[in-house]
């Protein structure tokens, strides 16, 4: 066996180890992710059904009648078609119950998912990407524009792009 053989050889089970590493790195991420903070009832279930399909925004506030909070939803409301448009959804979250925008239908949650987020006011607007990662996080009030600017960078929103217009 030459030394070329022997090189290629290793390199070839050097990238497949490098790229199962990254992918194990992946899946341990995402799995604390999932299961260390979003262990709650809109938790793994809800946001993890997404993954892959929908872009996630947490809406985290102390009460529903909260002024950021209902600035904030406005805010989002106005921009149905923009949200749709990005596949995105969003959840309205408090210490005691959840919803998702556009559908009035309540459901519980445990305050140690809200805990996580949150340090007792409105405090956090939350976006989860189609990988399940966290894109981004804000704790005061967000234009929506500079919500999709931050998802139109992203490179599968790109991609969603450039095969939408072929």
């Amino acid at each position: 066996m030459s030394i070329f053989k022997i090189r290629d050889e290793f390199y070839k089970i050097f990238n497949m180890t490098y790229y199962r590493i990254i992918v194990v790195k992946r899946i341990i991420t995402i799995s604390i992710f999932l299961c260390g903070t979003l262990s709650y009832n809109v938790s793994g279930q809800e946001i993890k059904k997404h993954q892959w399909k929908n872009r996630v925004i947490l809406l985290l506030t102390d009460s529903f009648e909260n002024k950021t909070f209902l600035q904030q939803k406005k805010e989002l409301a106005k921009y149905k078609d923009d949200l749709k448009a990005r596949k995105l959804l969003v959840y309205e979250v408090s210490p005691a119950q959840y919803t998702l925008m556009f559908n009035r239908k309540l459901c519980k949650t445990r305050p140690s998912f809200y805990d996580t987020y949150t340090n007792k006011t409105f405090s956090k607007i939350i976006l989860i990407g189609l990988d399940g990662d966290i894109k981004m996080k804000s704790s005061s009030f967000t234009k929506a524009i500079d919500i999709f600017k931050t998802i139109d960078q992203m490179p599968m929103r790109r991609n969603e792009l450039r095969t939408r217009d072929f």
